[in-house]
């Protein structure tokens, strides 16, 4: 945790910099309070973060800890002063659910190298969802729309494209 903050808030301190010289992000002004509670929410986060690390945790590198409270009192004193560049300074990747209606190809940070993956539903049961790859493969292969369809169910029940319909194997 403590590291996440350090890099967050040391990458939210250059944006402050930068909108000092570059001005902040369009729109800020509109959303510069909210923008700034949620900064002020980070800072509480590094102090309630050091407020309940385990003694052992902050004695083995207690200058981690007072490094990621410092750039966040800082950050937060000079977005209130210049505003900042980035809406967004850092992020994950989505996960779960929520990727895979944002079109994701994965779930998380590693690539997608399987043609099907299988999702586990919280209700029970389970989806296959076909890699993304494969109809545009297919489709620069010279597929039609149809063929391509018909591949994509038969990967999608099967986990394979051997045997599928129309497949030209060469």
């Amino acid at each position: 945790g403590a590291i996440t903050a350090l890099l967050t808030g040391g990458a939210y301190k250059v944006s402050t910099w930068v909108a000092s010289k570059l001005g902040s992000f369009p729109g800020y002004q509109e959303d510069k309070e909210a923008m700034l509670r949620v900064l002020g929410m980070h800072e509480e986060a590094v102090r309630s973060l050091i407020d309940t690390a385990p003694p052992q945790l902050l004695e083995s590198d207690p200058s981690i800890f007072s490094e990621a409270r410092n750039v966040w009192e800082d950050t937060l004193n000079l977005a209130q002063l210049y505003g900042v560049r980035n809406a967004q300074a850092s992020v994950l990747a989505p996960t779960g659910t929520i990727g895979l209606l944002m079109d994701c190809d994965t779930t998380g940070v590693e690539p997608d190298l399987g043609l099907v993956k299988v999702k586990k539903l919280v209700g029970g049961g389970s989806m296959s969802i076909v890699n993304q790859s494969v109809s545009k493969a297919l489709a620069f292969l010279g597929y039609g729309p149809q063929h391509i369809e018909e591949i994509i169910a038969y990967i999608a029940e099967h986990g394979s494209v051997i045997g599928a319909p129309n497949l030209h194997e060469s």
